[in-house]
């Protein structure tokens, strides 16, 4: 009969931080995620409960022994290796067959964080900053002078933790700040009195330098001087109270006595379950026991269910190269676990993204197929930026799953160019539509769920033709399946009014993408290039502003027209994309005429008026034509036919 056995232990500060060390006998298995307490607070937090005797809750441990369940789970070493900012590296694959038949470890179900923040607390640095504690925190409640209860409570209320940087400035008036890491080698009262006698003096120093040899002796530096006075008597009238305090915090860290501090730690173990049984079990508890603390996300459980089904070795490893080949080979963007795991769940999953962590289906991911899943999102983003569109702006990472889910069914499919152009072109009109309206972003499962279902590759064929990606098609297959209160995919007329009315600085990621999408049917915007910076006012602003230098260009200008060109001359209409080289160099802010003569010519003027849709192929205007005087004309012309353009190329239905 199978038996789960609870044993209740405690081990001392010295020994639990020494079991995380990367000789230490403490392990983590491979479903345990990445460290999440990356804020310092909590961590200072951690050691102020230790140092004010809250209790702390027990650790979960499962003994490992070789030769008998070490075959549980992929095991990694702590993460305690830090580079010289602080920052921690990865884990480190644990290779049990290195050790002795009998030899064993333990394995660490709850406690990760906390046991990390310890040793980092200890000895280490996080960016930089390093663990420090105020050796004055008790001299309020210890002594029996006349002292405000107020004081006592602050006691109880402020943390005497906190990472600070390094320097005298850390001691000043009823504070005195010593670093965490120091206490270890300070083993008498001579000793702390010394390392007391030396704070003093280096503050001394710094204080006194600091007024004496500056320039003026302002109010504020003599007030400085006083303050370190007041804090320099404080701290000689307090020796005793601060060299308790530290006392005590050896004792509770760095010794192992009776009086020592001793967490609590559980050990479980299993009778009479296979180690499949032990495996599913083990998960079950990690996921239980986690829920509490920093909260598990569907993406963590899956990542666990994963570590805890696959034959891989060292999926962690495996996992983080794949997260760099993806955010290296395309760029730039920053693609997180949570992104990768819902791919895999929208290749792979028959249920919602909450329930397929606990289903069968997760088992399938094996390293070939997240090796071909992870070159079918470095595919679908490859063809967001070949579709010249700015990817820092108006980016769902959402927006990416069904594209990569597309490319993933045709990985063994080969195209012909003239296909794969097709692909592109279409794949552009899928992510303006998406990306402009937003329809992938929030809560976005289920309708995940129903592009992923529009498609049909799961019945054997999709609907496109010869499975080439046709945004229409889908587009008409989502709506069809959409609820009359549900959100249809796809840009209405009106909306297309909205986006001739963006305005840049507001709108410029918009505008940017909007005008980028329309260059896509051009062969002659080689000069365009779309970035935010180099939106340019096809009639400069400087007029706008100025009305005075407007005069004195354009003495005989009309009021009309320039109070027309004023309220429009920041929206989209007015707006053209430019390499940097000209929007800074030879267009700047010179009136378009001039500029367009001088940088086209005559040969040149038919494809710049065509390919930044001023006039349509049939109606090809005179140079003249792009005078200040015909501002409103040019105007409410180039904004009626990038209307008409955008409502062909997207597949719009008019009103």
């Amino acid at each position: 009969m199978e038996k789960l056995h609870l044993g209740y232990h405690s081990i001392s500060m010295p020994d639990l931080i020494a079991g995380a060390t990367a000789y230490g006998q403490l392990l983590l298995p491979s479903f345990q995620r990445d460290v999440a307490w990356t804020d310092t607070t909590k961590i200072s937090d951690l050691f102020d409960s230790i140092y004010k005797g809250y209790p702390i809750n027990p650790i979960l441990l499962l003994k490992m022994v070789k030769g008998k369940n070490d075959r549980l789970a992929t095991l990694y070493r702590f993460n305690t290796n830090r580079d010289e900012t602080g920052k921690l590296f990865d884990n480190q694959y644990f290779d049990f067959d290195m050790l002795l038949d009998g030899d064993e470890r333990y394995l660490v179900l709850d406690g990760q964080q906390r046991i990390t923040a310890l040793y980092r607390g200890i000895r280490g640095n996080i960016e930089g900053q390093e663990l420090y504690f105020n050796a004055a925190c008790e001299i309020a409640i210890n002594e029996e002078d006349d002292v405000d209860e107020n004081l006592k409570q602050e006691f109880f209320d402020k943390s005497v933790f906190a990472f600070r940087t390094s320097g005298v400035a850390n001691v000043y008036q009823s504070e005195i700040w010593v670093r965490v890491r120091d206490w270890r080698n300070l083993n008498s009262d001579e000793e702390v009195d010394e390392y007391i006698d030396s704070i003093i003096k280096e503050t001394s120093d710094y204080w006194g330098n600091r007024y004496h040899n500056a320039r003026r002796k302002t109010a504020y530096r003599r007030e400085e001087y006083e303050q370190y006075k007041v804090w320099k008597s404080f701290a000689a009238n307090h020796r005793v109270a601060i060299r308790n305090a530290i006392k005590k915090l050896q004792n509770i860290f760095f010794e192992k006595q009776e009086t020592s501090c001793f967490l609590e730690y559980n050990l479980i173990s299993f009778d009479g379950l296979s180690i499949d049984e032990q495996r599913k079990r083990l998960l079950s508890i990690f996921i239980r026991f986690n829920m509490g603390g920093v909260a598990l996300t569907p993406a963590d459980l899956l990542f666990s269910q994963l570590a805890a089904s696959t034959k891989m070795n060292d999926i962690r490893s495996a996992f983080q190269k794949t997260m760099s080949d993806i955010n290296e080979k395309v760029v730039p963007s920053r693609f997180e676990l949570p992104h990768f795991m819902r791919l895999l769940w929208l290749v792979f999953g028959k249920s919602s993204f909450k329930s397929f962590f606990a289903s069968q289906d997760v088992q399938k991911c094996q390293k070939e197929d997240i090796a071909e899943v992870k070159e079918a999102l470095i595919r679908a983003k490859e063809a967001y930026t070949t579709a010249w569109f700015n990817f820092a702006k108006r980016v769902s990472y959402n927006m990416f799953l069904p594209v990569a889910y597309y490319f993933y069914q045709t990985r063994n499919q080969r195209f012909t160019e003239e296909e794969q152009r097709s692909i592109h072109m279409e794949l552009a009109k899928y992510y303006s539509v998406v990306s402009l309206t937003g329809y992938l972003s929030g809560q976005s499962d289920s309708t995940l769920t129903r592009l992923k279902k529009s498609m049909h590759f799961e019945e054997g064929s999709s609907i496109f033709d010869n499975n080439v990606f046709h945004f229409k098609t889908l587009q008409d297959k989502v709506n069809a399946e959409t609820s009359i209160r549900g959100r249809k995919l796809g840009i209405s007329e009106t909306e297309i009014d909205k986006f001739l009315e963006y305005e840049y600085g507001e709108n410029s990621a918009e505008i940017s993408q909007l005008l980028t999408f329309l260059s896509k049917e051009n062969y002659h915007t080689t000069y365009l290039f779309p970035k935010e910076e180099d939106i340019d006012h096809m009639h400069p602003k400087k007029f706008a502003l100025d009305e005075e230098k407007m005069q004195t260009e354009y003495p005989d200008f009309d009021r009309e027209t320039y109070d027309y060109y004023r309220k429009t001359y920041n929206k989209l209409p007015n707006l053209q994309i430019l390499s940097a080289t000209l929007n800074r160099g030879s267009k700047s802010d010179k009136p378009l005429k001039a500029w367009v003569e001088e940088q086209f010519g005559e040969g040149g003027v038919h494809d710049y008026l065509i390919s930044q849709y001023i006039c349509d192929c049939d109606d090809v205007k005179d140079i003249s034509w792009l005078a200040f005087e015909n501002y409103k004309a040019f105007y409410d012309a180039r904004k009626d036919i990038i209307k008409a353009k955008l409502i062909q190329m997207l597949g719009v239905d008019s009103k």
